[in-house]
């Protein structure tokens, strides 16, 4: 558990790890504070806050150094064989090769001792390879000449081994011995599950730690497999995200995204930081309007000062909230909105375990809302109506939206309000190493222990690889 205290957190989970626990499996905790689990651990690492980056770098060196790590799993699903060119920290890509493949990327067969190349929209290798190279230095014939390169594997195990537990225990406080013993026991008491939190999410340096952490489980092998990180079967519903309606041009001015390519504007999402930046800075945009429901981030988020003045220059903003919180006080309209105990609430699979991933449930209110509060729900597709944009949001009817939703499973708002609890469940099928048939969901169906850069991303090569840098914890 790294950065999770479930004790406080999340009591079914800590139930769970409790139990296990009494079977027998062993417990590391990374915490700087010797609380909870820490005190039961078999290896407790009492981190400085901001350093885990470098935890998972030092854990990870010591494994691939003494040999304690899933060598073909490597080889086999994660970018480790593709060769980096020396000269620019790009990809080799195999268009390049003299022979001029397909668009694809390059490796190195140990056994026929030459390249092979490994195709990008199919997501395999042109020709079954003898054995892929993780380690060395190779010299390939190219249409520019002969380049040299390394693979992917062997700088991610360079960057592990400049940090080394002496010079980690320096930075993070946690003897180079506990790091040894932690890198001993994941590889000795395999299969591992991994649990992160927000104790590796709140500093500056938080995407690179969560790869770091990431990359030291694949190392394992023990994602899908029992007793490891597991994908469970779902219950079958439609997406509502709405992403389908987003314009692939929008998608790229999330704030943060040029900056941070690998973090949360990937994927749209934003940081306070980079939103007081636009309407403060007016970059790299201005923004002039919020919509927000229920973020108070004048109290939860850093920088409360600057975040105060961006909300007082904002020329319209709309909060709802429960209360009149810091946040919703600079609002120009607040709108009151209803509890969880004065409106339904709907949740499809409640997560753990496979058996909790098989329930839904539609909770009812369990008193009215007050005065003129109303569900988030109600307020958005209101809102949408008012805007035209009715065809979009079932013309205002959450009960079609419901039924939508739920279409894939066989099941009915209706069904769910006269169940027992007003719960169904849903069997399903634990299936493992899933990626077996279908491959991880990257572009390249394959875990990413380096971005897979091209020339075109070379401006942003030297990121590529794990960093650990002075961070700002928050």
């Amino acid at each position: 558990m790294w950065g999770h205290n479930p004790g406080t957190s999340l009591l079914a989970a800590a139930t769970k790890v409790a139990d296990a626990r009494a079977r027998g499996a062993k417990l590391i905790v990374v915490d700087p504070r010797r609380i909870g689990f820490a005190v039961k651990a078999d290896c407790w690492l009492p981190v400085r806050p901001g350093t885990d980056a470098a935890i998972a770098l030092a854990i990870a060196g010591v494994m691939i150094d003494q040999g304690w790590f899933d060598a073909e799993f490597v080889r086999d699903w994660t970018n480790g064989p593709f060769l980096v060119r020396d000269e620019d920290g790009t990809m080799l890509r195999s268009e390049t090769l003299a022979r001029g493949d397909e668009a694809g990327f390059v490796s190195w067969d140990e056994r026929r001792g030459g390249p092979t190349t490994y195709d990008i929209g199919k997501h395999r290798y042109a020709d079954t390879p003898g054995r892929l190279a993780i380690s060395g230095e190779f010299v390939v014939a190219t249409r520019e000449g002969p380049i040299r390169c390394r693979p992917a594997f062997e700088l991610f195990a360079a960057r592990c081994r400049a940090m080394p537990p002496e010079e980690v225990s320096a930075l993070s406080g946690v003897d180079p011995d506990a790091i040894r013993e932690t890198a001993r026991a994941l590889w000795h008491h395999r299969p591992v599950a991994h649990h992160t939190w927000t104790g590796v999410e709140q500093q500056t340096n938080a995407t690179q730690t969560d790869r770091a952490i990431a990359i030291l489980h694949a190392l394992t092998g023990s994602i899908d497999v029992p007793g490891g990180n597991v994908h469970y079967a779902q219950i079958p519903v439609n997406d509502v995200s709405g992403a389908e309606f987003r314009k692939p041009g929008q998608w790229q001015k999330a704030l943060g995204r040029s900056e941070r390519p690998l973090g949360p504007a990937a994927s749209g999402w934003i940081t306070s930081s980079d939103l007081y930046q636009a309407i403060l800075d007016k970059q790299p945009y201005r923004v002039r309007a919020l919509v927000g429901f229920g973020a108070n981030l004048l109290l939860s988020h850093t920088a409360g000062g600057r975040g105060a003045k961006a909300l007082r220059n904002l020329e319209f903003h709309v909060q709802t909230d429960l209360y009149l919180t810091p946040t919703a006080a600079f609002a120009d309209i607040v709108l009151p909105i209803a509890s969880g105990w004065e409106r339904e609430g709907l949740r499809v699979g409640f997560g753990l375990d496979q058996s909790a991933c098989e329930y839904v449930q539609l909770r009812p209110a369990i008193v009215p809302p007050r005065g003129e509060a109303r569900a988030d729900i109600d307020v958005v597709f209101d809102l949408a109506v008012r805007l035209g944009l009715g065809d979009r949001f079932w013309n205002g009817d959450v009960e079609a939206a419901l039924s939508h939703h739920f279409a894939p499973s066989g099941i009915t708002p209706s069904m769910l309000r006269s169940a027992p609890r007003r719960t169904m469940r849903v069997p399903l099928e634990t299936r493992y190493r899933k990626y077996q048939e279908q491959g991880f969901g990257t572009p390249l169906g394959r875990l990413h222990c380096k971005r897979s850069a091209s020339r075109h991303w070379r401006n942003f090569a030297h990121r590529t690889l794990i960093r650990v840098r002075n961070s700002h914890w928050c």
